[in-house]
């Protein structure tokens, strides 16, 4: 089973876009704290970047904003690629549902 779930704040302004066929995609950065706080006592946090494709972004279109809290369930996809001759790894995430938890 291939599944991640996210709650987490958006960083910066979504961007949306579309494929030279006409796809709608968007990409949004999350912010998401971790569970436990470091030594100093404060909780650390990790960045992801979300990729919504089609119906789905096209309805977030106007909704998504810099600051909101969101929940994203999605898929996890591995890509690797060479660079310099070495292979690199990646892991993307796109969203499959996006759920709304508070507004600005």
């Amino acid at each position: 089973m291939n599944q991640t779930i996210l709650v987490g704040t958006i960083t910066e302004k979504p961007n949306f876009s579309e494929t030279s066929n006409g796809n709608t995609y968007a990409t949004v950065i999350m912010d998401v704290k971790r569970a436990y706080q470091n030594p100093e006592g404060v909780y650390e946090s990790d960045q992801f970047q979300v990729t919504l494709w089609k119906n789905l972004a096209e309805d977030f279109k106007e909704k998504l904003k810099k600051g909101m809290m969101i929940g994203v369930k999605g898929r996890l996809a591995a890509n690797n690629y060479l660079n310099d001759g070495k292979v690199r790894y990646r892991c993307d995430i796109f969203a499959e549902k996006v759920t709304l938890l508070e507004t600005n």
